[in-house]
């Protein structure tokens, strides 16, 4: 239907893909990183998975004022693949499709919120369920609304510039994306 491959991709095949995508936007990027099954070196992965933060530059908003935009190469190197959903030029999530047939999904994210994307990004789904619940953020006072983390008894968003900070918001050490899988939660 929309040339999105059915079948699980070897990580070296899924890898070299990745890195080739994510050369071909770093130039148009603050920060970009591989997330997913490929970070968490699966042996076999169904997409690919992109967490970006994208430069931006000043255009005139109207006489008196600037506004910040996304560079227009960042979104030229994105909507040459074919588009499932989402808009790289506003939105915060779009979903493409390479030319062998790999979904990319690419988080458009800012620096006050890449860890907390980067980590939930990363997965698997069954540590973000924990990580958003009972055991995780909620445990400590914290929950996630529309991509921030913020404090439960003010309501605050907590800025999280790295996986890390997450991590040390729930008081415990930090987990490598391979491991998170087994973790025991």
């Amino acid at each position: 239907m929309n040339g999105v491959r059915k079948d699980r991709i070897p990580f070296e095949d899924a890898l070299l893909t990745a890195l080739d995508v994510k050369n071909e936007l770093t130039p148009f990027c603050t920060r970009i990183e591989i997330g997913g099954s490929i970070r968490r070196k699966r042996s076999e992965v169904s997409d690919i998975e992109l967490i970006v933060i994208p430069k931006t530059t000043s255009i005139p908003a109207d006489l008196f004022r600037l506004k910040e935009v996304r560079v227009p190469g960042f979104i030229k190197a994105i909507e040459k693949y074919p588009k499932i959903i989402g808009d790289p030029e506003n939105g915060k999530h779009t979903i493409r499709v390479h030319p062998a047939g790999i979904k990319l999904d690419i988080f458009i994210c800012s620096r006050d919120n890449w860890g907390w994307i980067l980590m939930l990004r990363t997965g698997p789904a069954q540590y973000n369920k924990w990580l958003v619940s009972r055991g995780g953020l909620k445990k400590h006072g914290y929950t996630s609304v529309e991509g921030q983390i913020v404090r439960m008894s003010d309501n605050v968003i907590i800025p999280t510039y790295e996986e890390e900070d997450v991590y040390k918001l729930m008081k415990m050490p930090y987990v490598r994306p391979e491991h998170r899988a087994g973790y025991e939660l």
